[in-house]
């Protein structure tokens, strides 16, 4: 059960785009990335530390092969619509998935679903809720 709930939400996560990784820089930008923390899948959405959207993470790869998920620690190669490197995404750069407003209230009120969630995933979560609330204001995930 504890996996179906994990499988059903977008988690929080963070990922760095590793200087010198640089596959193609747009349509769409193709990164090496390290996970930082959480979990990420394809068509997962992706923001910068600012809050701004960057697209969404169309595929996952590692030694050419393709991947369903990337966990913490792994380096792999992410491909981002909408991304462009140069323009809105920088070799170096810490990126978060973009979390939808309803995402974060059910993982900030569901004391059950923060104890199957990792640190590293709280963590992540905690950075994200304060970039949104810079944008969004205060009540923002609550």
């Amino acid at each position: 059960m504890r996996a179906k709930i994990l499988e059903e939400l977008i988690l929080p996560a963070k990922i760095q785009v590793l200087p010198g990784f640089i596959f193609r820089r747009s349509k769409p930008a193709i990164v090496g990335v390290r996970v930082l923390a959480g979990k990420i899948k394809p068509n997962t959405p992706l923001m910068n530390s600012k809050g701004v959207s960057l697209g969404i993470i169309k595929s996952i790869q590692s030694e050419g092969k393709s991947l369903e998920e990337a966990v913490a620690g792994m380096e792999i190669a992410i491909s981002i619509t909408k991304g462009v490197v140069g323009k809105n995404i920088d070799e170096g750069e810490i990126l978060y998935v973009d979390l939808p407003e309803h995402i974060a209230r059910r993982i900030h009120r569901d004391e059950k679903l923060k104890k199957i969630l990792t640190p590293d995933i709280l963590e992540a979560f905690k950075e994200i809720v304060a970039i949104k609330r810079k944008i969004h204001g205060f009540t923002w995930g609550l």
